[in-house]
């Protein structure tokens, strides 16, 4: 197993056997036999077994099998939950081969709840290159526990955050421009990023900048990323934001994650920057490529997601309950426009009751400065209530080609009910179900 980090000076304990790897497991992972912390504690200080007389009379080890199913909350950050997890990725994610800190990397154990220092999801994800988890006391699975922030947490390159073992939120001040962010704004991009199963909202942004608030930002070519199991809501600006791949390419996926309750809830693209401007117009010739599947958009006004020069899949989502009632501009499900590339399929769209029709719309951004031909695929969605494919052209170009990787299509059955369901009614142990934040 890596060793833990510590914000204190450490020791490299090296440990030769799998019976020493199990007992470090029970100290540091969700089995709670580390000691009650603090609100400032520090973060779990041992490189290996903690073999101190009072570990010993305390802690029994955990029993681990690297058989499925893996009994993750009480060894998670070893070697088989670290396993599970990185067999999950897929996608666009999955092409780049994104692992976030991957086998090897530091195990880190959050145990306070405090914005910034020892301890804290601050320090543990801003270094960069570290497995980051919850420990159990701190955070017990069967509440929910919020972590508020003052300013955003920049996470650092090859990190996973994983919360499968606990139910963290993460909310934001007026005083702060986001909750999480990858890639550092007007600066660079952050490579090799997983983010799973955790709560990010409300993030209100600051009072005095409209563009603030985003709950997640992906930014500035950060390449390799993979989100699932968020829930992400109440946004002032957009719940999810990923831009910028002028700076280099962007490719991931983000599945089986609820977005709601944002007027702008997903901003994908580079719009006013985009190929034509730079010179180069290509077809297809895009730095941003992200899979969205799985994932339920639930009471946002537009942006489920949009989509402005970038290479986009779209399957299995449930946009519901989308649109301002009587305000066509602010009301639309997917939306694509400029030199887009999109194909999406197998999703259930419905609007607000007395909303605007428009489930998936292909926009003129024009007036904004953003040109080229979007080009679409729309196979198998299920349009409720009205709502119906838009487009300001007269006839549609041809469509892209094929996805460039495999993927499972599932049927969302009669009227969409059969993918609905599962991901929005199935039991809350069922990791189906989107938004899913713990396993019990």
């Amino acid at each position: 197993m890596p060793p833990a980090v510590t914000s204190q000076p450490r020791r490299m304990r090296v440990r030769s056997t799998l019976v020493a790897t199990i007992a470090a497991i029970a100290l540091i992972g969700c089995s709670g036999a580390i000691s009650e912390p603090a609100q400032t504690g520090a973060a779990s200080i041992s490189d290996g077994p903690n073999t101190s007389a009072a570990a010993s009379e305390t802690t029994t080890p955990t029993t681990v099998t690297t058989l499925p199913p893996v009994n993750i909350c009480s060894s998670v950050g070893d070697q088989p939950s670290r396993g599970q997890l990185l067999g999950e990725v897929d996608g666009f994610a999955k092409q780049a081969q994104t692992t976030g800190a991957g086998l090897g990397g530091q195990l880190y154990v959050v145990t306070s709840t405090a914005d910034s220092g020892p301890g804290t999801l601050r320090d543990g994800l801003e270094q960069g290159g570290r497995w980051v988890v919850f420990d159990k006391l701190a955070f017990p699975v069967d509440r929910e526990t919020v972590i508020t922030v003052d300013s955003p947490i920049q996470i650092g390159g090859d990190s996973t955050l994983d919360g499968r073992c606990a139910n963290v939120r993460i909310a934001a001040t007026k005083k702060s421009d986001g909750a999480l962010f990858i890639g550092y704004y007007a600066d660079s991009g952050v490579n090799n990023v997983m983010i799973t199963t955790v709560k990010i909202g409300p993030v209100p942004g600051q009072t005095n900048d409209d563009q603030s608030g985003d709950g997640l930002r992906i930014v500035w070519g950060s390449d390799r990323f993979y989100v699932a199991h968020v829930e992400i809501f109440s946004a002032h600006d957009e719940a999810l934001e990923i831009d910028r791949g002028d700076r280099g390419p962007m490719r991931g996926t983000i599945a089986n994650s609820v977005i709601r309750d944002t007027a702008k809830a997903v901003l994908v693209g580079d719009g006013t920057d985009n190929n034509e401007k730079q010179g180069g117009w290509q077809t297809n010739a895009h730095r941003i490529e992200v899979t969205f599947h799985d994932n339920w958009f639930n009471r946002n006004q537009v942006r489920n997601p949009v989509v402005i020069d970038a290479t986009v899949h779209l399957f299995n989502n449930f946009i519901s309950s989308y649109g301002l009632v009587g305000d066509v501009s602010a009301s639309a499900g997917q939306e694509f426009g400029g030199n887009a590339w999109v194909w999406t399929e197998g999703n259930v769209i419905e609007p607000r009751a007395g909303g605007i029709p428009c489930g998936i719309a292909v926009i003129n951004y024009g007036s904004l400065g953003v040109t080229g031909t979007t080009y679409v695929t729309a196979n198998d969605n299920v349009y409720r209530d009205g709502s119906k494919f838009c487009s300001f052209r007269k006839a549609d170009p041809p469509a892209p080609d094929k996805v460039p990787y495999d993927y499972k299509l599932a049927d969302p059955g009669p009227n969409g009910m059969q993918l609905t369901d599962r991901l929005t009614n199935a039991d809350l142990t069922d990791k189906a179900r989107a938004g899913w934040v713990q396993l019990r």
